[in-house]
């Protein structure tokens, strides 16, 4: 009888030993070199390039998900905004794109931290200049940027 109590009590003895050794290598095996890289904060993005481009289909997807493709309009077009720097897209909020002043529906393809798309009606864009611009939708604006010019001419012709 003091067998199968012994052989019991070992294996339970065993089973904390091996939860303590296995919590203490994960604890000391979080080095800081492994740890992912703190948010850097919000800041102005800087627009490297916009233009005007045709999805196919499976970029479609790609951006919205295959469970919610949405079918463009004859009327919508789809701006392609690529930023200098990447953005960091494990904030809170997503950056918006704006079009001539006014807020657009704006995807990113996963994974692509500097492509970002803005789906717009041909009406909202003019023949000419076209100011686009990206901003934080939670970041009120300072009054440097209130003052400066939007970042992004795209011509329409």
């Amino acid at each position: 009888m003091w067998t199968i109590l012994n052989s019991h009590a070992k294996s339970l003895l065993a089973g904390i030993a091996l939860s303590l050794i296995a919590a203490t290598s994960i604890a000391a095996g979080d080095s800081p070199d492994k740890r992912p890289e703190p948010a850097k904060g919000k800041s102005a993005i800087m627009i490297k390039t916009a233009q005007v481009v045709k999805l196919d289909a499976k970029q479609q997807a790609n951006i919205y998900g295959k469970s919610s493709v949405r079918k463009l309009k004859q009327d919508d077009l789809v701006i392609k905004v690529e930023t200098q720097e990447p953005v960091n897209l494990y904030l809170s909020s997503s950056p918006i794109i704006t079009v001539n002043g006014k807020e657009v529906l704006t995807k990113f393809e996963p994974h692509q931290a500097t492509t970002f798309y803005a789906f717009v009606d041909k009406e909202m864009l003019q023949k000419g200049t076209n100011s686009i611009d990206m901003i934080w939708p939670d970041m009120p604006p300072s009054a440097e940027t209130k003052n400066r010019r939007p970042q992004y001419q795209l011509e329409i012709k």
